[in-house]
């Protein structure tokens, strides 16, 4: 019998028989089908010969996501609990293994067998997902590759996919819990920015400030800044990013720009163009801003989705006499500015997600941590001069 393999899943790849196949369909295609008590239908077994009952599986008939709060019985019993990650291959009932022969016996336990190995890797022992060393890392099929070019009039000038590991090199990784100007309640550190396995780069927000002092005491929140000041600086251009931003209330993710002298002058003298900068007070809304002595405005698009669904690409473009910002390609709000002071500089990039603060407010009973903010690359372009 031809053998099929299963596609590129989190938890690897693995080589099972047609039949075994299609009773592993639905296990193969989530992270936490086994954490959370994912359950076979009928569809799933149809053409594989074998309709086993779920009693006949060992399976409780359970719905397949329920909240770490509903399942704490750890013998797994109760129908309204969570099925515990399998830690044994489950026999079926002696009825059932008289009824199938030998070879089609030997078949499924093969299958749950391989079912217990690849769930084992991805589920911890307490049936809920195991986090990475540090902080949950983001899964390879949740990492669509949105693809973005200015067109043939454009030069990239600097980018960082985040796929080597010295890709952190091009940034400088802020550190402090000093308010930042409008009272944020993380302490930023370096801890909470890592590169993520096969490229990427995720930023933490954690509901631990690790011992660190902030300005109204031991801080509750931690989180992580990187910006490419003194490394990285360019005056007009497209600047762009690919990134999925997380929606909880209280979370204050943006991807900026500012002058090279704002940390010389009192803000907004320094100049601010922000590629994306949101609030959360609604997850579909798309916000960028930017701030002068001259001119405060904010451009807004509203999607269908929320923006943590996925990935965006998210960019600007910034002229001598105005700055468009576009949305997966797509221009969305325009501001009339002008070359004088402070757009007469070089401007530098920064990644960030606070925590609370006056805009966003604090984070909620409904808020959930860690959250990410997820970026696959950063690029900045600047206009091919004229032969």
């Amino acid at each position: 019998m031809p053998s099929t393999k299963l596609p590129d899943r989190p938890f690897g790849e693995i080589t099972l028989r047609d039949r075994d196949t299609a009773l592993l369909r639905g296990f193969s295609t989530r992270r936490t089908v086994c954490c959370y008590g994912y359950v076979p239908s009928m569809s799933d077994l149809h053409g594989t010969g074998l309709t086993p009952s779920r009693s006949a599986l060992g399976i409780p008939a359970v719905p397949s996501r329920r909240s770490h709060e509903q399942s704490q019985d750890p013998q797994n019993t109760g129908s309204n609990d969570v099925p515990r990650c399998l830690n044994r291959v489950e026999r079926p009932l002696s009825a059932y293994g008289r009824a199938m022969s030998k070879r089609k016996y030997r078949r499924l336990t093969t299958a749950f067998a391989a079912c217990a190995t690849v769930m084992l890797s991805a589920c911890g022992a307490n049936g809920h997902p195991r986090p990475a060393d540090v902080f949950p890392t983001v899964l390879p099929q949740q990492r669509p590759a949105p693809t973005w070019n200015p067109g043939l009039g454009w030069t990239l000038t600097w980018s960082d996919d985040f796929n080597r590991s010295d890709s952190l090199r091009g940034w400088t990784l802020d550190s402090g819990g000093g308010g930042w100007g409008n009272q944020q309640l993380q302490d930023y550190s370096p801890k909470n920015v890592a590169l993520q396995p096969g490229g990427g780069l995720a930023i933490t927000a954690d509901s631990n400030g690790y011992g660190a002092q902030c300005w109204y005491g031991l801080c509750k929140y931690s989180s992580g800044l990187l910006k490419t000041k003194g490394l990285f600086q360019q005056q007009y251009g497209i600047f762009s990013a690919c990134i999925r931003l997380p929606t909880e209330p209280g979370l204050w993710p943006a991807f900026w720009l500012e002058g090279i002298d704002a940390s010389e002058v009192p803000w907004p003298r320094g100049g601010e163009i922000d590629v994306i900068e949101v609030n959360n007070q609604k997850s579909g809304l798309v916000e960028a801003f930017v701030h002068s002595p001259q001119v405060s405005r904010g451009v807004y698009k509203q999607l269908p989705t929320s923006l943590s669904a996925g990935y965006h690409i998210y960019s600007v473009e910034w002229a001598p006499q105005e700055i468009t910002w576009l949305i997966d390609g797509h221009p969305y709000g325009q501001v009339k500015t002008n070359s004088a002071s402070p757009f007469n500089q070089p401007f530098f990039l920064i990644l960030d997600l606070a925590v609370g603060g006056d805009w966003p407010g604090s984070p909620t009973a409904s808020t959930t941590f860690p959250a990410q903010m997820n970026v696959l690359w950063v690029r900045a372009y600047q206009q091919k001069t004229k032969p």
